[in-house]
């Protein structure tokens, strides 16, 4: 045997020896070494295995053995394959597998945006969760308002959020827009009429309504049309609400006069003797409606069998051509006798005198 020791050499001699058969080797990996990997909790988990050989025992004795060890999201399983050989030297191949969880739940039964009228109240939408690692995702909800422009009166944000044990997350919002569609009313117009002209009423206290927008205005226009009798009044209400959005409603009255015209001051008939003035009459008129009426009077004359008859007529006539007619008669009589102013005094003649020519004078009140 030969023993180099630094630079030298020297001889050495060894007594002789018997070496017996025996093992010196140790179990080695020719195939499917198995890697450290990560998989996702929803792949499937590596099957494959390392393959051991040994250049003295054909048939090793391979053990296995797993540890699941939790992490903060997911867990590590360590697999460790152990080929041992006859005689007892073994070798062993670890593998770590770390199962993760990175993919983020997915909501189910989201709806789409929507815009709608003002008086449609649409409730949250019933979503779910689902995900590829945990069976029990709760999803929560947040309500959240904006504010609008007319016609948009107001955005109801709803928003949901789901999360799963490894934090992962996923949202969705669905935008609900409420419009004001709504044209507003009014309340209150009263229905047309005809009335008399001195009965015509006082506009209505009409009042504005809208389902969606508060009312900024309700404004009356009154126009008359024709001057003459009959004419009407059309009283027109206008409501606007907060958006802009306007309606009207119309009243029409129909104003008449069918009521004549009061005579005042019609002196009663009377009678008088002819030698009599009658009284002079004031007659006036009032009307309900006319300020201004005209009095028109006539008079006429009747004979009697002694006497005559004097008839005023008084006419009133109002715009619209309601009349009343009043009349006084007069009626002239004579009822004085005749007045002697002058007779031939008595006389005594002689017989064989002329009877002289009586003289006699009367007035008459009447007759001239």
């Amino acid at each position: 045997l030969a023993v180099r020791w630094g630079n030298d050499e020297c001889e050495v001699d060894l007594p002789d020896v018997t070496i017996e058969p025996g093992c010196f080797s140790v179990p080695t990996v020719t195939e499917g070494v198995a890697e450290n990997v990560t998989v996702e909790c929803d792949e499937a988990l590596p099957t494959d295995e390392p393959i051991f050989s040994d250049a003295c025992d054909t048939n090793l004795d391979v053990t296995f053995n797993e540890v699941n060890e939790p992490q903060d999201c997911g867990y590590k399983l360590i697999r460790t394959w152990t080929a041992t050989n006859d005689c007892g030297q073994s070798t062993p191949v670890t593998q770590i597998i770390t199962v993760i969880d990175t993919t983020a739940p997915v909501l189910e039964g989201v709806p789409a945006d929507e815009t709608v009228s003002c008086d449609i109240a649409l409730p949250p939408a019933d979503v779910t969760a689902t995900d590829n690692c945990d069976d029990d995702v709760q999803v929560t909800l947040e309500t959240t308002f904006e504010d609008a422009t007319c016609p948009e009166l107001s955005v109801t944000i709803y928003t949901w959020t789901a999360i799963d044990n490894c934090g992962n997350s996923v949202s969705a919002s669905q935008r609900i827009t409420s419009i004001d569609d709504a044209t507003p009313t009014l309340q209150g117009v009263p229905e047309d009429a005809t009335v008399e002209c001195d009965m015509v009423p006082d506009a209505a206290d009409v009042t504005g309504f809208d389902f969606c927008s508060d009312i900024e205005s309700v404004v009356l226009d009154e126009q008359v049309s024709g001057d003459t009798c009959p004419y009407t009044i059309t009283r027109t209400w206008t409501v606007t609400d907060n958006c802009g959005q306007t309606a009207s409603a119309s009243q029409v009255i129909t104003v008449v006069d069918t009521t004549s015209p009061e005579l005042v001051g019609v002196p009663s008939d009377v009678t008088i003797t002819c030698d009599e003035s009658p009284e002079d009459a004031n007659v006036e008129a009032t009307d309900n409606c006319d300020d201004h009426v005209d009095v028109d009077m006539t008079e006429s004359q009747e004979d009697l069998d002694c006497g005559f008859k004097i008839i005023r007529t008084w006419t009133a006539t109002d715009d619209c051509g309601n009349e009343t007619i009043a009349t006084q008669e007069i009626t002239v009589i004579d009822d004085v006798a005749p007045v002697i102013t002058f007779q031939t005094p008595d006389q005594t003649i002689e017989c064989d005198q002329d009877i002289p020519e009586i003289e006699v004078t009367y007035v008459d009140n009447c007759d001239g």
